[in-house]
C-alpha cells in the first residue's frame, strides 16, 4: 500500500458498515496488483463498530476520517476527494468486492482518455449474474413506472436501463451507478463534487448529469469487474428510503427539466401514491398489514406528495 505519489485514491464511504468492510479492503490489497494507491475511509457517524474495527484491522494502512457525524454520501465522498493525493480517484461502496486486474484495466483507460470523466466498471451480484451499473437519465415514463412497477420489470429498458447485452461492450454511459464510480482528478477539479443537498438517492445521477453538460464523456468498461452485495445500509428502512428517494427526485427534476416537466411529475406522483393507498387499504381489510403499519404508509405517502 503507498501513499507517496498513488496513482488512485480510493475512497470508501461507510455507514454502519462493519460487516462489509474488512472484505472490501482485504480484496484491494489483495487484488491491487501494481498500482500505488492510497485507501481512505469517509465514517459518516457509524453506531456499530466501523471505525474501530478499521483502526484496529489496518492501522496507518488505512486513512480513516470520522468524528464529522452523518454528512451524506455526497459530502463523504466530497471529503474524501478533497484529501486525496491520486491522479485518479475511486469511489465504491463499502459492500464491494474488487476483482483481480480491475485497477489496472481502470487506470490504464484513464490514463490514454483524459477527456473520460467517470468511467463505471463491471458490476456483479453475489451470484455472479451481472448488476445494471449503467442508466439512461431519469425521465416521466421512469417515474410513471415507479408508482406502476407492474406494468413493466424494474430491470427493462423501458424503465431507464442498459440491456444486459450491453454489459458485455465498451460503451458511453448516461449515468453511473454510485457504488463504483473512477474519476479522473481533473474532472473533479473542472466540475467540483456531488451536490450536498441530496440526502440520498440522485447525488451520482446529478453529477453525471453535469458532467454531460460540461461535455465530460462517461464511458463504461466490463474488463473492470466488482461485486456488489448491495444496499446493506439502507434496505432496513423501506418507509424512509422511499421518502427520501421521493423528495431526491423532485429536486432533480426541478433543477434540471424545467417547471413543466416537474408538475408532470407531482401528478405522477399523486396518481401513484393513490394507487398505493388503494392497494394498502386492501392489504388492512385482508390482514395482510397491522393498522400501525397502515398508519405509518399512510404518513409517508402525504410526505411523498409534499416532497
Amino acid at each position: 500500500m503507498t501513499e507517496n505519489n498513488p496513482h488512485v485514491s480510493i475512497i470508501i464511504v461507510t455507514y454502519n458498515s462493519a460487516k462489509v468492510i474488512v472484505q472490501c479492503i482485504d480484496s484491494i490489497i489483495k487484488n491491487s496488483g501494481d498500482i500505488k494507491y492510497e485507501i481512505l475511509v469517509i465514517d459518516n457517524g457509524s453506531t456499530d463498530d466501523t471505525s474501530q474495527l478499521i483502526d484496529k484491522t489496518y492501522g496507518s494502512k488505512v486513512s480513516l476520517f470520522s468524528g464529522h457525524g452523518n454528512i451524506g454520501f455526497a459530502g463523504g465522498n466530497n471529503l474524501g476527494m478533497s484529501k486525496a493525493k491520486g491522479k485518479h480517484f475511486f469511489l465504491i461502496n463499502p459492500d464491494t468486492i474488487m476483482h483481480i486486474h480491475c485497477l489496472q484495466s481502470l487506470v490504464k483507460y484513464a490514463n490514454k482518455n483524459p477527456l473520460t470523466g467517470i468511467i463505471a466498471p463491471k458490476l456483479l451480484n453475489t451470484d455472479g449474474s451481472t448488476q445494471h451499473s449503467t442508466f439512461k437519465f431519469p425521465n416521466i415514463a421512469q417515474a410513471f413506472y415507479g408508482f406502476f412497477e407492474k406494468l413493466t420489470h424494474i430491470n427493462s429498458t423501458q424503465n431507464g436501463r442498459y440491456s444486459l447485452l450491453d454489459y458485455d461492450k465498451e460503451r458511453d454511459v448516461e449515468h453511473i451507478l454510485g457504488a463504483a464510480m473512477f474519476v479522473q482528478k481533473s474532472f473533479w477539479e473542472d466540475v467540483g463534487g456531488m451536490d450536498v443537498n441530496y440526502k440520498l438517492y440522485f447525488e451520482e445521477t446529478d453529477w453525471c448529469y453535469k458532467a454531460h453538460k460540461n461535455n465530460w464523456t462517461l464511458r463504461y468498461i466490463p474488463s473492470a469487474i466488482l461485486t456488489h452485495i448491495g444496499a446493506h445500509s439502507t434496505k432496513a428502512s423501506p418507509i424512509t428510503n422511499s421518502i427520501t428517494y421521493a423528495q431526491s427526485q423532485a429536486k432533480f427534476y426541478k433543477k434540471h427539466y424545467g417547471s413543466f416537466t416537474y408538475i408532470l411529475l407531482k401528478a405522477i406522483t399523486i396518481l401513484g401514491v393513490n394507487y398505493w393507498l388503494m392497494r394498502s387499504s386492501y392489504s388492512l381489510i385482508k390482514g395482510k398489514i397491522t393498522f400501525t403499519i397502515y398508519k405509518k404508509l399512510i404518513i409517508s405517502y402525504v410526505q411523498i406528495i409534499i416532497a
